[in-house]
């Protein structure tokens, strides 16, 4: 009974849950020195989880009695005054005691859910109302403990809200709000209390759990024909009216629209310098299930993920992310009342790369312990470290308890990620991430997770530069049962990282017949190579198109033997490191089949406007101003005399000027 009373779940006795079949026998014997007798009896309890429990449920909110007053007691039947429990009478018991002993208030009255009661002159700050069959073998006690106060001094009553005096929906699915109260009696108060709305609006009806209400009971309001209410706030007046007094409450109905509001707030990621594995997180909103999605476009043309129904408005991405990459992403909140709009952000990925080994998978020894593999990853790229991880390693070995596991830095320092966790399972194929919230494996470690190390932070390598190579190093401390390391990465985020590539010079010129592209580096360090995109200009401006890869090596030369006479193109050169990572180069512009119109502009480069000079013209001739993107800004006529085009009010930048079929370029400093 005192786990009944508290409500705990005690180890070896269980209430059931589900629809089964419980058998019990008692047992017992008679003896002495010179016999003993024995005697049983069997009983089979059929529980069935289909319906509701059997519950107590007022008292149950911190109630307050008065002695000798007369009170109501509700419990929820559940079904059981029918087949197949046929308990059509119940007993009613008090605790003044917290539940350890009870006594009996009535007996043999029906199981309908309402009784009335005549309180005790037994005052009390803990007591419990149990309610239990007559006819069956359950019972129910109330799980707050609730008061009986002195019937002395003035009778009073009051009324205290349980559920908010607020209710805001759109009403689409439901058209009924409920209010919760709890009334109390002091000093003997004890005359029913009647209850109403004043000024019922039109179309709305009232309706009561009970009512009239006995001091010291509790009661739920409900209102329908919410859908006729206009939007926002109606106020609604709820009076109680008894011969010891009167009570009044206000309770507020806000309707909301079902048409589409503002989206959630964005909380993080935000800003620059953000993780390759980020937690999108937005605020959460009453009631509400949340679409996220994540993109690299503002517009979200295509998304990278998207999260539909999630019931918390959070996403955890669950692969890396490309380094120093602006993202966008957005969220937004869905109830019954509609859909709300999207709210966009975006962050910028830390400048992160990830480097994996390229070496053919090492033994592992089945041999006398101690028995070492070694692995190694090269990293090309010069750089202050500010985060490493360990990612996806990659073993196959039984009893991995045995290994002992280090990720060395090229200068030799050393952490211990791997410390002979996981007992006798086995193989791993996991990763280590300083920042993970997950701090004990998974055993065998084998779904890809990201965990903190096992003994030593990867922090330890930060502040070093990370060119040189990386070594992992296995220690095995078990005999005849080696295995084999296949593979591991690592990621590495870095400051004062030095540039991949860079540019010297690119150019585009026209040939008899095609057009030649050339190029040249100043420095390299991890490049993987150039891949050639060519895109139209003007009217004709479309989406870049490869063309070509041009690997890494000294002199860099590319034939566009594809492009079409008298027609203007534009091209850049795509440069890709070794990580993936991408970065491009100016943009140029070359025709061919026609020579080149006999046209000056000067300066060139200009910091603010240019001058044009026509060599052979006696008309003015059409032109159009273009940027990179092949977007015409101005059009017009230039003077045969010459002239000035304005590019003081454009950005810095590059733009082609378009004239009798010839382009020319201009940079704008």
């Amino acid at each position: 009974m005192s786990d009944v009373v508290s409500g705990t779940d005690p180890t070896w006795e269980e209430t059931p849950t589900v629809t089964r079949d419980m058998s019990f026998r008692a047992t017992v014997i008679n003896y002495n020195a010179a016999y003993g007798c024995a005697m049983e009896d069997d009983i089979n309890i059929v529980v069935d989880a289909s319906d509701n429990p059997f519950i107590v449920s007022d008292p149950n909110n911190g109630n307050q009695w008065s002695a000798g007053q007369t009170a109501q007691i509700q419990w929820d039947v559940s079904g059981t005054d029918g087949a197949p429990y046929n308990s059509s009478t119940v007993e009613v018991l008090l605790s003044t005691d917290g539940g350890t002993t009870f006594q009996v208030l009535i007996s043999n009255t029906a199981n309908d859910g309402l009784e009335e009661v005549t309180v005790p002159a037994q005052l009390s700050t803990s007591a419990r109302i149990m309610v239990r069959s007559q006819d069956n073998v359950f019972y129910n006690v109330s799980q707050q403990d609730f008061s009986i106060v002195s019937s002395t001094g003035a009778s009073s009553i009051s009324l205290t809200n349980i559920s908010p005096l607020i209710y805001s929906d759109c009403f689409l699915t439901d058209d009924s709000a409920d209010f919760s109260f709890l009334t109390k009696s002091a000093g003997g108060a004890t005359a029913p209390i009647t209850w109403m709305i004043t000024d019922l609006p039109t179309g709305v009806s009232e309706a009561y759990s009970i009512n009239p209400v006995r001091p010291g009971g509790s009661f739920v309001l409900t209102l329908d024909g919410m859908a006729s209410l206009p939007n926002g706030t109606t106020e609604f007046n709820l009076v109680g009216n008894s011969s010891e007094g009167v009570l009044t409450e206000t309770v507020s109905i806000e309707k909301i629209p079902s048409s589409s509001g503002p989206g959630p707030n964005t909380i993080a990621p935000t800003g620059a310098d953000v993780d390759l594995r980020p937690v999108l997180m937005g605020a959460t909103a009453a009631n509400s299930i949340y679409d996220i999605q994540l993109s690299t476009d503002p517009d979200f043309g295509s998304l990278l993920y998207s999260s539909t129904d999630a019931v918390t408005p959070e996403f955890s991405v669950p692969e890396y992310l490309t380094g120093n990459t602006t993202y966008y992403w957005r969220v937004r909140s869905k109830t019954d009342c509609g859909i709300s709009q999207w709210t966009e952000t975006s962050f910028i990925t830390a400048d992160c790369r990830i480097f994996s080994s390229t070496d053919a998978p090492v033994t592992i020894s089945d041999g006398s312990a101690p028995q070492f593999a070694e692995m190694s990853l090269s990293v090309p790229f010069t750089g202050t470290i500010t985060d490493v991880d360990l990612y996806q390693l990659d073993i196959e070995h039984t009893f991995i308890k045995d290994m002992r596991i280090n990720l060395l830095h090229p200068d030799g320092t050393s952490v211990r990620v791997w410390n002979r966790n996981c007992g006798n399972q086995n193989n791993m194929l996991t990763s280590f991430d300083d920042e993970s919230t997950v701090t004990a494996f998974d055993c065998p470690p084998v779904n890809g997770g990201f965990f903190q190390p096992s003994t030593n932070p990867l922090s330890g390598f930060d502040g070093q530069d990370a060119a040189g190579t990386w070594t992992l190093r296995i220690r095995d401390d078990g005999d005849g049962d080696g295995g084999s390391l296949n593979a591991f990465s690592v990621k590495l985020c870095l400051e004062n990282a030095a540039l991949p590539v860079s540019w010297l010079a690119f150019n585009a010129e026209g040939k008899k017949d095609y057009i030649a592209l050339d190029w040249a580096t100043e420095a390299e360090s991890g490049n993987y190579g150039f891949f050639v995109e060519r895109s139209n200009v003007g009217a004709h401006a479309g989406a870049w198109q490869g063309l070509g890869f041009v690997a890494a090596g000294a002199n860099y030369r590319f034939d566009d033997r594809t492009a079409l006479p008298h027609t203007d193109y534009l091209y850049r050169i795509r440069q890709q490191d070794v990580d993936g990572r991408v970065d491009y180069s100016e943009v140029r512009t070359a025709r061919f089949g026609e020579a080149a119109g006999a046209i000056s502009l000067y300066p060139n480069p200009t910091s603010g406007d240019v001058q044009y000079r026509i060599a052979s013209s006696e008309t003015d001739l059409p032109y159009e101003l273009i940027d990179v993107n092949g977007r015409v800004l101005a059009k017009g006529l230039l003077a045969s005399g010459g002239g000035t085009l304005r590019l003081a009010d454009k950005a810095a930048g590059v733009y082609f000027v378009r004239v009798a079929g010839d382009v020319f370029r201009v940079v704008r400093l």
